[in-house]
């Protein structure tokens, strides 16, 4: 399972109409428009109790709508493609709030008023639940004083193949990040499927 933020259905659509002609012919299979998402937490694995806490979490969730526009097309290892997610540094500052990103504070006072706060905060408290809290902790290190860095996959290729894959730039488009979801990821006959389980009102 994982937790993530929807992509609204026109941007989608650019971008799965752009792939289109941009990697005709090329051999990989493009995300489906309803499957688009910029992924925020991973859960490899998750009790029945467990689930219903998440779900219940995500629908507590207050979320506005954040916007954006479309960056870089990159190459990811796990064999994908997909867009960079480009977003004002002051909305960029408050999401690294919210997923507890921004957790080095200069006083004992201050981190500890800081953590409780977190456990108040919904977003917070799902990524405090991962699964891995040492590569957790070691993430939120690595990015401090950086702007969370998103994407959104557009495209999935066989591994060993990442060398004859172009990198095609896309024209910046207008995307926002609709809401907050919580995915199921399943194995279909035409690779990776997600289905929602619950989403931020």
């Amino acid at each position: 399972m994982f937790v993530g933020l929807s992509i609204d259905s026109l941007a989608a659509s650019l971008i799965r109409e752009w792939a289109e002609v941009a990697y005709e012919g090329q051999p990989m299979r493009l995300v489906d428009v309803g499957q688009m998402h910029s992924t925020l937490a991973f859960f490899p694995s998750v009790t029945d109790e467990k689930r219903i806490w998440m779900a219940d979490l995500v629908r507590s969730i207050e979320w506005d709508a954040v916007g954006g526009t479309t960056g870089e097309t990159i190459l990811l290892g796990r064999g994908a493609l997909a867009l960079e997610l480009v977003l004002p540094k002051a909305m960029a500052h408050h999401l690294d709030d919210r997923l507890v990103r921004t957790s080095d504070q200069p006083t004992w006072e201050a981190a500890t008023a800081y953590h409780a706060r977190m456990q108040s905060e919904p977003l917070g408290q799902l990524i405090l639940a991962q699964e891995e809290p040492q590569l957790e902790h070691f993430r939120r290190a690595r990015h401090n004083g950086r702007g969370i860095t998103l994407h959104v996959t557009f495209a999935r290729y066989r591994k060993g193949t990442a060398h004859a894959i172009p990198i095609k730039p896309m024209p910046p488009i207008a995307i926002q990040l609709s809401r907050v979801a919580l995915y199921e990821s399943y194995l279909g006959p035409n690779g990776s499927n997600y289905e929602i389980i619950a989403e931020s009102p």
